[in-house]
This record gives structure tokens, sequence and C-alpha cells, in this order.
């Protein structure tokens, strides 16, 4: 499994933790909604990197589908290919898997979600106005000064990247991704 050289961390408790090299077996997309299974093995087949639909899971604005890939394929040239994804007007977004194991158990896939707490003191403004400037939306307000907040292909990064951004700004307790488990994907 060789890394494209790129970080891939997320903050648990104030420390970084790394999550290992992006894996090339498989891959999350989130589709447009309302979109059946057929129609998105339709747009799989315009990709020639693309195989078939491992799972499809929905909670909340996170349409998980997790997708086997094909063909050799490199870390950092996984990476090119979400952008080649994402110019698809019927993907919302496409994000990696990461192992920090050799047998790929315990894998972490990222959704489009995220989740952000606020330190007390601060108001619901600064959420807004960071909302604002990286393009996310609010899903869902989980709890007194915890809200669950997506990103897509529009937004200044991915969940991951959002999730880390967020908890870097003054205010910000939290900001941790909503990672995707599932561990039957395991064992395959």
């Amino acid at each position: 499994m060789a890394n494209s050289g790129a970080s891939h961390y997320f903050y648990y408790q104030d420390q970084k933790i790394d999550l290992g090299p992006v894996l090339t077996d498989m891959i999350i997309l989130g589709f447009a909604e309302g979109l059946d299974k057929a129609a998105k093995d339709k747009i799989l087949n315009e990709f020639d990197f693309l195989a078939n639909i491992l799972d499809e899971t929905s909670s909340g604005s996170a349409d998980v589908t997790v997708v086997s890939t094909r063909g050799e394929i490199t870390p950092g040239t996984m990476e090119l290919k979400f952008n080649l994804l994402e110019q698809h007007p019927k993907i919302l977004y496409a994000t990696p898997f990461f192992s920090k194991t050799e047998d790929k158990k315990g894998r972490l896939g990222i959704t489009n979600q995220f989740i952000v707490t606020l330190e007390d003191p601060v108001g619901k403004t600064l959420l807004e106005k960071l909302m604002k400037r990286t393009n996310t939306r609010l899903v869902e307000e989980l709890g007194n000064n915890i809200y669950l907040l997506a990103a897509d292909k529009n937004s200044a990064g991915n969940a991951l990247d959002m999730a880390n951004y967020f908890h870097e700004n003054p205010g910000i307790k939290i900001g941790e991704p909503d990672f995707f488990q599932n561990l039957v994907l395991d064992e395959m």
C-alpha cells in the first residue's frame, strides 16, 4: 500500500490521529437524491476504473454508496479520480477509505457529514460564518452547541477536510468527521 504523500488525519480529543494511507480497492460516492441502483450503475459504467456497488446506506444527508474499483490505482491517482468523479452532475461527493493495518480491517470511510461542537460562550453566528466561508450546510442540530454539517463537491473540501478546518478555528471545541464503517466490507 503506497501512500500519496498527503497527510490524512482527524482530531480526537485535541490530538491529531493519522488515518493511514488511502485505500484504492473501494470508494464512497454520494449521488443526487432520487437515483435508484440502475441509474447509479449506469453512471458507474461511464468510468473505467469503477466496478460495482458493494453497499448502499442512507442516514441524514449521507447517501453512502460504496463502490469497488478496478485496475491498478495508486493512492495519488485515486485522489485525481475523486476530482474526475465530482465533475459528474449526479455525483455529489467522492471520498476514500483509510486503514492503518495491512489487512485493511477496520477501514474508515469518509461520508459527506461531520460534527461540530461550539465552545460555550460562542454563538451560532460563528458557525454560520464558517459554513458560508466553506460552502457547507447545516443538516441537523444534535444538541446544545452540537451540529451535524455536510460538505459536497462545491464545499472548500470534503467532510474530513472541513472537520479539520472547523476544529482548527477559535470558538470551535470539536470538529470530527462522521466516519462510515461497515464490518462486512472488511471481509471483502
